[in-house]
């Protein structure tokens, strides 16, 4: 399978029987044809021109479309899948103001936390990296879970405190991993991104956004409606809350792992204004690692596999068809 990548103003998306023609930059001639079927994902990260025949395309092979724009994060994402579920929907609806929405959110912060551990201790035997000191305290903290309520609205504040505690020792374990390997890292920032690894990182939270938002939308839940992230106008509250999952299993472990086989060099970032970017060589290389990595297998079932079945699974316990949501434990060493 494929991942296309479009990075230079003024490229266009035009479809020729059963395949895709590239055209690159304001060029007047495709420089690439691909055939649907092996097209996996497609990402711009600037202006492009999309036919129609190419958008129809697009929903009929089931194949994403992501804009990542300024910051590297994800604009706009074209679902590849409309499935609208009336009674599932209801149900999350309903869940979202009761016990059960409580529930989700705290089996969700709680599998977090020991995710965020999983991935420290797998740090701390692969490296020679001392972070006991952190996976002790977010042990410690796992010891006093944050207090459930009847609503989501009234504990959602506590939920998240313990989170950002958890986060706390888990990016400070993170800082320690990276200046193993000769980099500096002294905060997690979002957007703009601070340094190289952050940029890094951004990057590769927006391709996993992508790959959460084709996960619910096969089942038919709505994006927006999430149980741990509250609602927010253009905020896709559902994908979040998912999201944490998956952040340290496919982005955060990729990343330690891409530094130490790629060493990447301040000359493979540019400085725009008061943001560090990605050049094209060395992202070429990173979105590579990343779908390297969806597609190796994690336990039973490959990473990719993974996501679209949490979709599944969160649908299943709205429907009754589970006693309770289970989120993904990050517990198989990637090989």
């Amino acid at each position: 399978m494929v991942t296309i990548v479009l990075t230079e103003p003024g490229s266009k998306i035009q479809v020729k029987k059963d395949r895709f023609l590239f055209t690159h930059g304001f060029s007047t001639k495709p420089a690439s044809e691909v055939p649907f079927d092996i097209v996996d994902h497609i990402i711009s990260e600037t202006s492009c021109t999309i036919t129609a025949q190419a958008m129809a395309a697009f929903a009929s092979h089931s194949i994403p479309l992501v804009w990542i724009g300024p910051s590297n994060r994800g604009l706009y994402i074209l679902p590849s899948f409309q499935n609208g579920l009336a009674e599932l929907r209801k149900k999350q609806y309903e869940a979202i103001s009761s016990a059960h929405g409580v529930s989700i959110a705290y089996q969700i912060v709680m599998q977090v936390a020991k995710n965020r551990l999983n991935t420290l201790s797998k740090w701390h035997k692969s490296f020679d990296v001392d972070l006991s000191a952190h996976t002790k305290k977010i042990k410690e903290y796992l010891k006093h879970p944050p207090n459930k309520a009847q609503t989501i609205e009234s504990c959602r504040a506590d939920f998240m405190a313990f989170e950002a505690k958890i986060a706390k020792e888990y990016w400070n374990g993170f800082a320690k991993i990276i200046q193993h390997f000769g980099y500096n890292f002294s905060t997690r920032s979002k957007r703009p991104a601070k340094d190289p690894l952050n940029a890094l990182l951004n990057y590769g939270y927006a391709i996993l956004e992508s790959q959460i938002v084709a996960s619910i939308t096969i089942t038919g839940l709505d994006i927006y409606a999430g149980f741990l992230h509250s609602d927010r106008s253009g905020r896709f509250s559902l994908v979040q809350d998912l999201k944490e999952e998956f952040r340290q299993v496919l982005v955060d472990e990729a990343l330690v792992q891409f530094v130490k086989m790629h060493n990447p060099t301040e000359d493979d970032f540019v400085t725009k204004g008061d943001e560090i970017q990605i050049g094209n060589d060395i992202k070429k290389l990173w979105v590579q690692s990343l779908f390297h990595r969806l597609e190796a297998e994690f336990g039973k079932h490959t990473l990719r596999r993974h996501i679209i079945l949490q979709g599944r699974t969160l649908a299943n316990c709205l429907m009754g068809k589970r006693k309770r949501y289970s989120p993904f434990a990050n517990r198989v060493k990637y090989p």
